[in-house]
């Protein structure tokens, strides 16, 4: 036949011969992978498989795994890895009636996981519906109701399941999930009811978040406001400010609280200390009373992570689910759980709403105090200001003092270096003396019961003996001597000796 004209679609090739499968042109014809049947049950390897058309160019285009089975005894692998205690395999037997297939009118995933939260739940398909109807936290836990609320019919399942039920099919045919899930679709105000559950099993823990910020916001916001020393430490910061910057830039009648982060920055002119520790200094010195000013701020660290929109939020979000509650309440009033409920947290809530607004006031009218806007400044942008401040101040008066024990100690051991050198000077001085007494002594000591012989004696001994120490005068011990005698000798004169009975 003559060639199609370009452009014109190819016709199909032959088919591939028996054993290979099809495979797009440049691909080689590769034979079908076999099925292994294998003597036990064996995990499955969990891996990402290539298709045919993705092995073009690639080692698994030269590999064949099937030389693999003609080489390995695969019947101890099979005996290491099977799934479970399993005996001997038996010759399967066809059974003479086959299990009963179920129905499932829900879509897999669904399936799924409402077969995983029902062993978690751990409770029948009437359990839970009687938990719900009565509003039993004993039976359902918080963390049940919120895996229940994911699981809420929608309303194509709603029509699905009521067209089963109206069709009259029988409802031991459906699932264990199915039939769940067709009591959940017959039960008015599921989703209602589930939420007012969950609200109630978090209510405790909901106060006792929101209770505690609100609490810190009025405390830190009123105690700032009104700390006459806070007053006067931002007075003597305005005052040397102003003496820093007012020949140059005029007068400033107040800052922003945010620049007490700046008085760290300001350094000595030696770069040794900082601004802040001349302030802390002048403080002490002149302001002591003042020096404690952090002892008037109360809760600034707690209200420091407060969130004024979050904590609001939360606030009108707890107040509208009481609301919720109360309607329910209000539909049947038999029931215990809803009237104790209410009974016990109704007061709570109202003291927490009147808390809360008073909270938003004190924090306003502390920010504007400030000189700030409360619509743009929130508490964890605001109070943590004076939190470093705080820890600044208290950090440079601890350093100031520690310069001065410092300064201290070196005086100290100047004056004992001084003290020491005086006191050699002293014993220097004196050592003379004190040497030569006891030279004398010891010489004294030495002559002590010597008898003279009638060669120690001669006339004129005496005149000598003054003529030496007139000649020679007393040196030290230590000190080298020549000997008077041997002098008297040497000049070929005769000498008695200086040492006499004593």
């Amino acid at each position: 036949p003559p060639p199609p004209p370009p452009g014109a679609p190819r016709p199909p090739g032959p088919p591939p011969p028996p054993g290979f499968i099809s495979v797009p042109d440049g691909v080689p014809a590769m034979t079908v992978k076999r099925n292994v049947t294998t003597k036990y049950r064996l995990p499955l390897l969990n891996w990402l498989a290539m298709k045919p058309t993705q092995i073009k160019d690639t080692v698994f285009c030269e590999i064949n795994d099937d030389r693999i089975y003609d080489t390995v005894d695969f019947g101890e692998f099979e005996e290491t890895f099977k799934t479970k205690a399993q005996g001997s395999p038996k010759p399967k037997i066809a059974s003479q009636s086959s299990k009963e297939e179920k129905t499932c009118l829900m879509d897999a995933n669904r399936n799924r996981n409402l077969a995983i939260s029902r062993r978690k739940i751990s409770l029948t398909n009437e359990q839970i519906i009687y938990a719900i109807n009565n509003y039993n936290l004993n039976m359902l836990k918080v963390e049940h109701i919120e895996m229940l609320l994911k699981l809420v019919p929608n309303e194509q399942e709603v029509k699905v399941y009521k067209a089963y039920e109206k069709d009259r099919k029988p409802m031991d045919k459906l699932t264990d999930n199915d039939r769940l899930m067709m009591k959940l679709c017959k039960l008015e105000r599921l989703e209602n009811k589930l939420k007012i559950l969950a609200y109630i099993g978090n209510f405790k823990d909901s106060m006792e978040l929101i209770v505690p910020q609100v609490n810190a916001l009025i405390s830190a916001s009123m105690s700032a406001k009104n700390s006459k020393k806070l007053k006067k430490i931002l007075e003597v910061i305005l005052a040397f400010g102003n003496y820093m910057n007012s020949s140059k830039r005029g007068g400033a009648y107040g800052f922003k609280i945010q620049s007490l982060s700046a008085l760290t920055d300001t350094k000595s002119t030696d770069r040794s200390i900082s601004l802040l520790n001349f302030i802390a200094e002048t403080v002490r010195k002149n302001f002591p009373d003042v020096l404690n000013f952090s002892n008037d701020l109360t809760y600034l660290d707690k209200a420091a992570r407060v969130s004024l929109e979050s904590m609001v939020a939360a606030v009108r979000e707890i107040t509208s689910g009481m609301v919720v509650v109360k309607k329910e309440y209000e539909k049947g009033k038999d029931n215990a759980t809803l009237k104790s409920f209410v009974k016990e947290n109704e007061e709570k809530l109202k003291s927490l709403e009147k808390d809360a607004a008073s909270a938003t006031e004190e924090y306003s009218t502390c920010v504007i105090y400030f000189g700030e806007n409360p619509r743009t400044t929130q508490p964890n942008g605001f109070f943590p200001i004076f939190v470093n401040f705080v820890k600044a101040f208290k950090d440079a008066d601890e350093q100031n003092e520690a310069r001065k024990q410092m300064r201290v100690r070196q005086i100290e051991k100047e004056r004992e270096k001084e003290e020491r050198t005086l006191n050699r000077k002293t014993v220097t001085s004196q050592g003379g003396d004190a040497l030569m007494m006891a030279e004398l002594k010891k010489k004294v000591k030495q002559g002590q019961g010597r008898k003279l012989t009638q060669s120690d004696v001669y006339h004129g001994a005496i005149d000598d003996i003054v003529e030496g120490v007139k000649n020679e005068p007393y040196r030290r011990a230590d000190a080298k001597r020549r000997s008077y005698k041997r002098q008297l000798e040497d000049s070929g004169q005769s000498v008695i000796s200086s040492e006499v009975v004593v």
